[in-house]
């Protein structure tokens, strides 16, 4: 794989509309849905 051509894997919080957080990894920083899970 070529170097720093690739988007950063990190850490993120998803959030729910309820308030439901949760701790993943993706490339994208902080996601927030409309879709609840509960």
């Amino acid at each position: 794989m070529k170097k720093e051509i690739h988007p950063s894997y990190q850490e993120t919080t998803i959030r729910c509309a309820c308030g439901a957080e949760y701790k993943t990894k993706s490339t994208k920083q902080d996601l927030h849905v409309e879709i609840c899970s509960r």
